[in-house]
């Protein structure tokens, strides 16, 4: 499963981690930077941090004990 793990960027160039949100959008052509930003920007509401906010493409594998575990992915393996 794709996932998406968003950070927010403070002044002194600082992340930390908002969240993650899984990809549920099956048609590919739909997903791009601007609507994977805006997706978040709607969740978190007006006082998001405009452009403050940066994400990275990771796949989530589960587990035997049915947990998701976290794998970092290249944008060639999308």
């Amino acid at each position: 499963m794709v996932a998406y793990e968003f950070y927010f960027c403070d002044e002194s160039g600082e992340l930390y981690l908002i969240g993650v949100l899984p990809e549920r959008r099956s048609n590919r052509e739909r997903i791009t930077d601007a609507s994977i930003i805006k997706w978040v920007r709607s969740l978190l509401g007006d006082g998001s941090g405009g452009n403050k906010i940066a994400y990275r493409t990771i796949k989530l594998e589960k587990t035997q004990n049915e947990n998701f575990y976290p794998i970092r992915i290249s944008q060639q393996e999308l």
